[in-house]
């Protein structure tokens, strides 16, 4: 068992980063019942793939949205975070095609559900933005330059952006050295081959290993 200060250090950010622990994924019938009573929403369910959220895309005639159920062990003030500042982007940056939070029926961003096993977990439901997954797709150097414009875009809204979750260590943290990012390389290291100058490589074998 490694129990250097490296080890543990990687394995607190996992913790802090909502990593650590494995869960059981909720029922969707039950999320399609809070979603109901909260939202006043109802419609089809389709799961998908993510990390560590429970996540769906919910169907209606109306419309598609995105359901996330945060993991029992992401800190609340974490979603919080998360929440605040897609609604700060909502003001501050409304011509960026980013997702927009949609309020509960009491006007409320997000509520607290409480499962079976007596853990509280967080509902929250946004616009569904539709397009293709990066992941899937093989984008070359001009589309990989759009989403790092995209991404600087959004990084210049959030700019005066604060929130007392907001200075915590992050698993993903590419200032990090590799040891402190618990093992992964981060997509962003090294010069794209053929691609713009100064344009990061975003290799499919330099994924985090988590996603």
């Amino acid at each position: 068992m490694n129990t250097s200060p490296a080890s543990h250090h990687a394995q607190r950010l996992l913790e802090v980063s909502g990593l650590a622990a494995s869960h059981e994924p909720i029922d969707a019938v039950l999320v399609s019942i809070f979603l109901e009573e909260h939202y006043r929403l109802g419609g089809r369910l389709e799961r998908l793939a993510t990390e560590k959220d429970d996540t769906f895309r919910l169907r209606t005639d109306a419309g598609d949205h995105l359901v996330k159920v945060s993991p029992p062990d992401e800190a609340e003030e974490v979603v919080d975070l998360q929440t605040a500042a897609m609604r700060y982007l909502e003001h501050a940056a409304p011509q960026l095609p980013v997702q927009r939070v949609r309020l509960t029926a009491g006007g409320d961003d997000s509520v607290a559900i409480l499962l079976n096993d007596g853990r509280r977990r967080i509902l929250r439901v946004f616009d569904f933005v539709a397009g293709p997954v990066l992941a899937q797709t093989n984008p070359d150097a001009e589309q990989l330059a759009k989403a790092g414009e995209m991404l600087g875009r959004i990084d210049v809204a959030l700019r005066t952006f604060t929130h007392p979750a907001d200075r915590r260590e992050l698993a993903w943290d590419s200032a990090l050295p590799p040891d402190g990012r618990t093992g992964r390389t981060h997509a962003g290291s090294g010069t794209s081959p053929g691609g713009p100058r100064g344009l990061p490589a975003l290799r499919r074998d330099r994924r985090p290993e988590a996603e």
